[in-house]
């Protein structure tokens, strides 16, 4: 991957909106709960169910890329913890 001087900030923005604006209706249609990554650059985008391998095949596609990942469908790739707990005894 080639350095860039893009912050992360722009980098997100840049990957919510191609997402947003290009993405989100085909891939959320086809592909809900999977992992996209998306050269925020090009617009050229990879789907899988893992995340790291997504990222490593765009990389070998366009060594070049800015990315952006994203879990199709969700507001958040990652999710921690159990649930609610109850602190009330």
């Amino acid at each position: 991957m080639i350095d860039h001087d893009m912050p992360k900030e722009e980098v997100a923005a840049r990957g919510k909106q191609i997402y947003n604006d290009k993405l989100r209706a085909q891939l959320e249609r086809d592909h809900m709960g999977r992992f996209a990554v998306v050269d925020v650059m090009s617009g050229d985008f990879e789907v899988g169910d893992d995340d790291a391998e997504v990222f490593l095949r765009m990389l070998e596609r366009r060594p070049e890329a800015v990315l952006y990942g994203v879990r199709i469908g969700q507001p958040a790739a990652y999710r921690f913890g159990m649930g609610r707990i109850s602190l009330e005894q």
